[in-house]
């Protein structure tokens, strides 16, 4: 019920206002989904693993730096682990044990395009 006297409020507002500010209203809108989005996959989605429980095709989402050398970069990591990278990170951890855990992003790799496509889809 209060979804469709909304509905009505912005209707009668619409009739009222030039378009432009309709579409400006909806960038600003766009932009804080946006931002909401990206906080929530901050907040739920990434999680510190043990290094044991890595496994392939994991996002890790930091670098990887032994003694202040980068070994990987968050960009060798796009496509997950690959099996290559998880032996050499591992062989790492066993000689530098400050390597034990890494910040991996867990959860639906497409969740912020499927959610603004569900409320593009909900406006029209």
């Amino acid at each position: 019920m209060p979804i469709i006297f909304i509905a009505l409020i912005l209707y009668f507002l619409t009739l009222f206002i030039d378009l432009r500010f309709i579409y400006l209203g909806g960038l600003f809108l766009v932009y804080f989904l946006l931002k909401i989005a990206k906080n929530v996959e901050k907040l739920i989605f990434i999680k510190k693993k043990p290094l044991e429980k890595v496994t392939l095709g994991d996002w890790i989402i930091q670098d990887i730096k032994v003694n202040d050398k980068l070994i990987f970069g968050k960009e060798d990591f796009k496509l997950g682990v690959n099996e290559v990278q998880l032996d050499k990170i591992k062989t790492l951890a066993k000689k530098h044990h400050k390597l034990n855990q890494l910040y991996v992003k867990d959860g639906i790799a497409f969740l912020p395009p499927l959610f603004i496509g569900f409320i593009l889809l909900m406006l029209f």
